[in-house]
């Protein structure tokens, strides 16, 4: 059998580009209300117009970038040495057409010498050794 690792990732902080931007949003916002504060100076109906629905887009649009919270993503890393401690996946045989098992493991030991792990499965109570 063949034993693919999974790892999981995090999508990275937010950078000095995320700043920059949010910065320039904020501006570009600041700007549209101050217009349309000079245009109810002009002329009210227009200016309550254009408030009106530049209120109902920015409540259904977000402005500025967003970093939402969300469940880490798993990828498969084949080549990697398994370690205890790691997720994976128990492969079938090499050559085979069968569907390897879809369950996700954790590697609680290596037995060098036999070329063996045992795994348990994420979320049950109980252990299994494989190659």
């Amino acid at each position: 059998m063949v034993v693919v690792i999974c790892a999981e990732l995090h999508w990275p902080t937010p950078t000095l580009h995320y700043y920059i931007l949010k910065n320039i949003l904020e501006k570009l916002v600041s700007r549209l209300t101050d217009l349309i504060a000079n245009a109810k100076g002009k002329d009210p109906q227009l200016g309550a117009d254009l408030e009106r629905e530049f209120r109902a887009l920015s409540s259904r649009l977000s402005f500025g970038l967003n970093f939402e919270r969300h469940n880490p993503e798993a990828v498969e890393l084949p080549r990697r040495p398994v370690r205890r401690g790691d997720k994976v996946h128990v492969l079938p045989p090499r050559g085979s057409t069968a569907k390897g098992d879809q369950r996700l493991w954790l590697v609680k030991a290596i037995h060098k010498t036999s070329k063996m792990a045992e795994l348990t499965l994420l979320g049950a109570a109980g252990g299994r050794a494989t190659q």
